[in-house]
């Protein structure tokens, strides 16, 4: 089992950006197709949206919380 020290932004930030790139490459498969979307991919489509907005507000959360203890510790320092 791998051992972890802590998050990193940066593997978060590469996550929303994959997650991006599939949802906008579902989009343009849907695009191209025209008319012809079933219910299955709407579906699906809603998944990738659900699991991008997912992963989006962990980043946030995760950036939030660091600025906090930073502040946090600049305050104690006084």
């Amino acid at each position: 089992m791998a051992e972890h020290n802590g998050i990193s932004f940066e593997e978060l930030a590469q996550l929303v950006n994959e997650q991006t790139q599939q949802v906008q490459a579902k989009i343009k498969s849907m695009k191209d197709r025209g008319d012809d979307i079933s219910i299955g991919e709407m579906f699906e489509m809603q998944m990738l949206m659900n699991m991008l907005s997912q992963l989006s507000e962990m980043s946030t959360q995760v950036v939030a919380a660091s600025h906090g203890a930073i502040i946090s510790v600049a305050r104690n320092i006084k």
